[in-house]
């Protein structure tokens, strides 16, 4: 138990790297190169809408209609449903029995379907219930040790674990008809959690999984039942991860001993699209706009190609943390900003 527990604190760790501060030996190293791919760069953004939400601490936990749902990091059972066009917004508070909220970890929230999840890694549990009640209640399907889960029901979960057998990040599903695990599709480049570390996410139009990596230019498609079904390749040349991996106890936990280089940070699905943020810059693009923005590829997953990119401005100097793709605009997260690009996309190509 011990062991997997440590495990579960190096992959944990492996997780929320690439989303914190930027690495300072790839901004470094910025300055120096450019890759040698070309983007076909468009300009989709027609209007931009900002409202505060007070604090830099909400992510985005679903999606709803007419309504966006924003979970809190420091205030687990809080929750901000904001209207599509930020007009106006509404606090809720989600009542959990003191007897089934573990007081370890955090819960992260999720919201689909009409209902809500509570989900906590590190104390192996779940709460749901419907998003007309706000009241969570346990969950009956068995929970693992996880670092990322999306809930396709409360009877279906799919989670990046820890394998037992291996120490490597792995992906399991479980359900009442059972377990599904499938310990090879992340593939071990270095030591197998954190060059395999990356972003698993949905697709409802789609109904599949996409597991974007961070340190390496490849995103896997997988089915409900987790069969690798395709992949697609990111347009940047880097298709092994580039760090070192030391020991640094008896407990064999593993730590970064070299800078590392993060080739895609952020991802969001919509329709047949795959949207993905680049953290390397290619030929002739401009380094200053590079810097103060977040550039977007974009991908078509039925065929697993690339189709363009553009850029997103940073505002208010707020980096933008998140972003979340909907049907004719992307809402970001910076500061304490909810944002909104109205965009217009080229027609796909049949």
């Amino acid at each position: 138990m011990r062991k997997v527990i440590t495990n579960l604190s190096i992959a944990f760790i492996a997780s929320i790297i690439p989303i914190g501060v930027l690495v300072y030996g790839y901004t470094v190293r910025m300055k120096e190169i450019t890759y040698d791919f070309e983007r076909k760069i468009i300009t989709p953004a027609k209007d931009v809408k900002m409202k505060n939400i007070k604090y830099n601490s909400y992510y985005f936990a679903g999606q709803l209609g007419e309504r966006i749902y924003l979970g809190n990091y420091t205030a687990s059972r809080h929750v901000l449903e904001v209207s599509t066009s930020l007009a106006d917004t509404q606090s809720k508070t989600i009542s959990v029995d003191k007897m089934y909220f573990k007081p370890k970890g955090n819960y992260n929230l999720y919201v689909d379907n009409n209902r809500f999840y509570m989900l906590n890694g590190l104390e192996r549990s779940i709460l749901s219930g419907d998003n007309n009640s706000w009241v969570a209640r346990k969950d009956k399907i068995f929970v693992p040790y996880f670092t990322q889960s999306i809930p396709l029901s409360n009877s279906s979960v799919v989670y990046r674990i820890n394998s037992a057998k291996t120490g490597y990040n792995s992906l399991r599903k479980e359900s009442l008809l059972g377990r599904i695990d499938n310990e090879t599709a992340l593939k071990k480049q270095i030591d197998g959690v954190f060059c395999t570390d990356g972003k698993l996410e949905y697709n409802k139009h789609l109904g599949i999984f996409t597991y974007m990596y961070y340190y390496r230019n490849q995103v896997l498609l997988l089915d409900t039942n987790l069969n690798v079904i395709g992949k697609i390749k990111t347009i940047d040349p880097i298709d092994t991860a580039k760090f070192q991996v030391s020991k640094i106890n008896a407990n064999k936990a593993s730590t970064f001993s070299s800078t590392r280089l993060l080739v895609n940070a952020r991802c969001s699905t919509w329709n047949n699209y795959l949207f993905i943020q680049s953290k390397l810059i290619g030929k002739h693009e401009d380094e200053n706009s590079f810097k103060t923005s977040i550039v977007i590829d974009v991908y078509d997953i039925p065929r697993s190609i690339y189709l363009y990119s553009f850029y997103l401005p940073d505002l208010n100097f707020d980096p933008i943390r998140q972003f979340k793709v909907m049907d004719g605009c992307i809402i970001t997260l910076s500061g304490n900003f909810i944002v909104k690009y109205t965009i217009k996309l080229p027609p796909m190509r049949s």
